[in-house]
């Protein structure tokens, strides 16, 4: 059985599964918020996103980022 990594899953592979925003995290200082991906590029991968995400409440870079899937609750601090 293959597994593929979650930062390898693209924009276009997330909005066939229904996802179109991803839940973000700082690990900074804990702030977490949705954010939309349907204006990203289709090849555009988990990992790329992770990259470019700036805490809106830090700064920090220290992002982490998984797929909101349908159903999912938003986050709270």
């Amino acid at each position: 059985m293959r597994t593929v990594s979650l930062s390898a899953i693209t924009v276009a592979d997330l909005l066939m599964r229904g996802v179109e925003e991803i839940d973000a995290s700082c690990l900074r200082c804990g702030e977490s918020w949705r954010a939309p991906i349907t204006m990203l590029p289709p090849a555009t991968t988990l990992a790329k996103i992770e990259e470019l995400m700036v805490c809106t409440a830090c700064g920090s870079r220290n992002v982490d980022v998984a797929p909101a899937w349908p159903g999912d609750a938003p986050k709270t601090n």
